[in-house]
């Protein structure tokens, strides 16, 4: 009887060097955002190279909508501004997490717009570690008296299901949805 080599399965995207990140989107065809941090927003177009030289600080309650090719942020006091992008990220100042229409939010959110949309959708996507991501899973998917084998069972399986799903993700913007079509996430991972 001969053995044949292992042969390792084909992989569409590395595995970590340090702890990853999930792209959980929290909101489907968003017609429009309430935003707010404490301590203030950062807003600006996604990406390591122009974040910095482009992003603004919003010390307010700001409301995002898309028309055409442009969101539009305004502000509690009524004063507008557009920027013309295709996607958005927004950062909590500090840190903190960022409150979308009163649901906390750690890390990143970025507004990605949907491609030939006139009415202006767009996708809310939650850039988050993973270990920042399971408790709001855990909290999603059980019932908070249950066995803490339980709850360590769950954030195994959770684990595993959420790098799993995210290294088979081709082209799409986001790896999970914050629903039952994934795994439950609620916002009190944050």
């Amino acid at each position: 009887c001969q053995t044949q080599p292992h042969t390792p399965l084909p992989r569409s995207r590395p595995l970590p060097d340090s702890e990853p990140a999930v792209r959980v989107r929290i909101k489907r065809d968003a017609a429009g955002v309430s935003l707010t941090s404490e301590g203030g927003l950062w807003i600006g177009p996604p990406g390591n190279r122009t974040w910095k030289e482009h992003r603004q600080r919003f010390n307010q309650v700001v409301t995002i909508v898309r028309r055409g090719d442009r969101f539009i942020i305004t502000g509690e006091d009524g004063s507008a501004i557009a920027w013309q992008m295709p996607q958005m990220m927004i950062v909590g100042y500090f840190g903190k997490p960022v409150l979308i229409d009163g649901n906390a939010y750690p890390h990143t959110l970025v507004l990605h717009s949907k491609d030939n949309d006139a009415g202006g959708h767009f996708d809310v996507i939650n850039h988050v570690k993973l270990e920042t991501y399971l408790p709001g899973v855990l909290h999603g998917e059980l019932y908070s008296h249950w066995h803490p084998a339980a709850f360590r069972a769950q954030a195994i399986a959770a684990r595993t299901y959420a790098l799993n799903t995210a290294w088979r993700q081709g082209n799409r913007h986001y790896d999970l949805e914050s629903t039952t079509a994934s795994q439950m996430y609620t916002e009190s991972g944050a």
